[in-house]
């Protein structure tokens, strides 16, 4: 029944007067249609040397004192009016549903926000209405983030197709990873590279996302059968 309706993660914790932050930020943003609050991250191991910070965000982390013009908040901190919710509700089709080892489908808010951004609905972000979001440790693997970056192409695939524009970029792009990458891992197109460098594993997953892109796209392959 409230004009705000306000979500976060079930593995997330709320700083106190974490509600009051989100109502001052309302009042002091009238035309928002949605307000994101700060992500600190909890580690349940030692962050490893080879996590990008720009890699963060497949965590669900956005720790920063300001936000991004084209900023959209994330889900497991965010905050909407309620009139934001006639540009429809979360996509069902997305996110996660069932044991995380067989599903890191991601994308409802995301889907939801850009809905909102189209019809003219802008957003403010709100650092003291933060939560500390918790990082088990088996999320901090190579092959975690990998099979996360695959996962999103999925996503992506069901918001929207590959343009041939964005092919055309991103497979120089790929290029000028494969050239970095030591001769013997190659023939897998360094995907599966345990390198410790981190601008180096995060060109690595953008690739692993395009390339997986690429196969559903033209291979035309149901996502359903990627479940």
């Amino acid at each position: 029944t409230g004009n705000i309706i306000v979500f976060m993660d079930d593995d997330a914790r709320a700083v106190p007067s974490w509600l009051s932050h989100y109502r001052d930020a309302f009042t002091a943003n009238p035309q928002a249609s949605a307000i994101g609050g700060r992500i600190v991250p909890e580690f349940g191991a030692p962050r490893p040397s080879w996590l990008h910070d720009a890699n963060l965000h497949s965590l669900s982390i956005f720790d920063h004192d300001t936000a991004p013009d084209n900023y959209q908040p994330c889900g497991a901190n965010v905050a909407f009016r309620r009139p934001a919710f006639q540009h429809g509700l979360f996509r069902t089709s997305l996110g996660r549903q069932g044991a995380e080892n067989n599903n890191l489908m991601s994308g409802e808010e995301s889907q939801l926000t850009e809905a909102i951004r189209k019809s003219g609905g802008s957003f403010a972000y709100a650092p003291l209405a933060a939560v500390t979001h918790l990082v088990p440790a088996n999320r901090l693997t190579r092959s975690w983030f990998r099979k996360r970056a695959a996962w999103q192409a999925v996503s992506d695939q069901l918001q929207h197709t590959l343009k041939p524009e964005d092919a055309s970029q991103l497979w120089p792009y790929m290029i000028q990873y494969i050239t970095k990458v030591p001769r013997e891992h190659v023939p897998f197109m360094g995907l599966f590279w345990d390198t410790d460098d981190p601008e180096l594993f995060r060109m690595q997953l953008v690739c692993t996302q395009f390339l997986t892109h690429i196969m559903i796209s033209q291979g035309n392959y149901p996502p359903e059968m990627l479940r």
